[in-house]
């Protein structure tokens, strides 16, 4: 029979947490059949081997993407979206969990209602490592449904909390699938998926929201968004101003929209360069500055002066 939904797990060295996560998907009360697409990136750990008793456990349900070389977080995403059947898609990250065990039915009801809506999400709430600790549910003024666009500026400005959260949504595969075959090479060759995938899936197109807590997000460990190197924090930053300003030409937002609001991450993006001491480093953050013209806060220029006269650049 096929499935409904697919939904895509992507996980590495999460030996401790995928349990828990393949389970508050398979917990959920549906009137539909439904998938899970596991894309477990060549972990160190007996992550593949925990998914491999869910797939012994659920045959007709969860599929185990093959194993590979390390893909990196975009490529094996993507992958996992090819190798989907369902109509719609969802995601889960292999260290968060659901926590609402209607999610995919009330998604599944919005999206079929709704024939325009490409994306449906909800709210979420934080959770520590050791998933003892909890913060307050993010449940954001939102209308039901509006245009797409809105959400977009609201990525290109860095809004917290973040516009759509990719672990609560629900999309249209074949949108997707169009965007990735349209967008290949600039979608994997970034470091954050959910922010080029949400931004371009919603170009032209409408979003809706469902003011329900479903997703436990976890924070403070250490992941793509939150390395623990310098270098990897510069890198992180300089790609997303980067991956910013091409959004914003991708997708015919003018500058206007979020140009002020993101001077915090200009800054904060030269500063972790200037923080590796590394002149080439420095030099690669104010080459995407160049690329894209965009204009350095005052205390940016001040920084940076410091650094050329330490380093006598």
């Amino acid at each position: 029979m096929t499935p409904k939904v697919s939904v895509i797990v992507t996980t590495r060295n999460q030996n401790q947490t995928i349990g828990q996560a393949l389970d508050s998907i398979l917990s959920q009360k549906v009137s539909f059949p439904f998938e899970i697409i596991i894309g477990e990136d060549a972990s160190t750990d007996n992550t593949r081997a925990v998914c491999q008793e869910y797939v012994e456990r659920y045959p007709d349900i969860v599929k185990l993407m093959p194993a590979a070389p390390n893909k990196g977080l975009p490529k094996n995403y993507f992958e996992c979206i090819e190798a989907a059947s369902g109509e719609y898609i969802a995601d889960l990250a292999g260290d968060d969990f659901w926590i609402d065990t209607k999610k995919l039915q009330m998604q599944v009801d919005f999206l079929d209602s709704y024939p325009d809506v490409v994306l449906v999400h909800t709210a979420w709430h934080t959770v520590s490592p050791d998933k003892k600790t909890a913060g307050e549910s993010q449940i954001q003024p939102l209308p039901q449904t509006e245009d797409g666009h809105a959400t977009i500026i609201r990525w290109l400005r860095h809004s917290k909390p973040l516009p759509v959260h990719l672990c609560t949504a629900m999309y249209r595969r074949t949108d997707a699938l169009n965007v990735y075959r349209s967008h290949r090479d600039f979608l994997l060759n970034q470091l954050i998926e959910d922010f080029t995938l949400t931004c371009l899936i919603l170009v032209g197109r409408k979003i809706g929201y469902i003011p329900v807590d479903t997703l436990a997000y976890t924070v403070g460990g250490i992941s793509i968004s939150n390395p623990s190197g310098a270098l990897d924090k510069s890198r992180f930053a300089c790609n997303s101003l980067d991956v910013t300003y091409h959004l914003a030409d991708m997708t015919g937002t003018p500058r206007r929209y979020f140009e002020t609001a993101i001077k915090p991450l200009v800054h904060y993006a030269i500063s972790l360069a200037i923080a590796t001491h590394s002149k080439d480093e420095v030099k690669s953050a104010l080459a995407v500055c160049k690329k894209h013209k965009v204009r350095l806060p005052l205390k940016t220029h001040i920084k940076l002066l410091l650094f050329s006269i330490l380093h006598r650049i």
